[in-house]
């Protein structure tokens, strides 16, 4: 049985040690957004507690209240489900509970949209993309940097990469300030989005 001692009232919280540096990046970036929040420091660390040890589980967790005042906490893992019951249950574990899940969740699509796709791009990478030739026409060439990777957003897998193009016909829309903001990038002029579903070229640089 999985150990879902989580932090009740009166409980002293103590740190639990993760071991996925890239849980625990995505974990600050939500606990940034929670210290936002009109909440004691108290509370905070508690949340905290509670994320971490949700997340040291490895497991789809959820939770409901009973008609009789219980809290049942459901842990699946590895295809089995198990409940513990508890007489009440701080809304701090509940929120860790959520903040664990929601970080859970976008690691899955994360890796979902990794697995859809064969070639894999670095930030500063040159790549090109070469357009289907028609009535004997030249071939329309472009050239990118790659200055951005997106797998997924708001746990949705969306692939996409954002390009700054150096070379070729530019009839692309380029990102706004407010475009900018959404996909958290630094503005400058000529920022472009393009799905990795497409057919890019790696080329080396000059």
């Amino acid at each position: 049985m999985e150990d879902v001692d989580f932090a009740r009232p009166g409980d002293v919280p103590m740190t639990v040690q993760i071991k996925r540096q890239k849980e625990m990046a995505s974990m600050k970036h939500q606990l940034d957004f929670l210290m936002k929040e009109q909440k004691t420091a108290s509370q905070k660390e508690r949340i905290k507690y509670n994320m971490e040890k949700a997340l040291s589980m490895n497991a789809d967790i959820s939770y409901k209240d009973t008609e009789d005042g219980k809290v049942v906490i459901y842990v699946t893992k590895d295809n089995k489900t198990t409940e513990n019951v508890f007489d009440n249950l701080d809304k701090e574990v509940k929120e860790g509970i959520d903040l664990a899940m929601a970080i859970r969740k976008k690691k899955k699509s994360k890796n979902e949209a990794k697995n859809a796709v064969k070639v894999r791009y670095k930030i500063g990478d040159y790549i090109i993309l070469r357009g289907k030739i028609k009535d004997g026409s030249e071939p329309i060439v472009k050239k990118f940097e790659v200055k951005k990777i997106i797998w997924s957003i708001n746990a949705n897998p969306v692939n996409i990469l954002i390009l700054k193009q150096l070379d070729g016909v530019n009839n692309n829309r380029s990102l706004d300030r407010n475009d900018c903001l959404k996909y958290h990038i630094k503005y400058e002029p000529g920022l472009q989005v393009y799905s990795m579903m497409l057919n890019f070229s790696k080329i080396r640089r000059k």
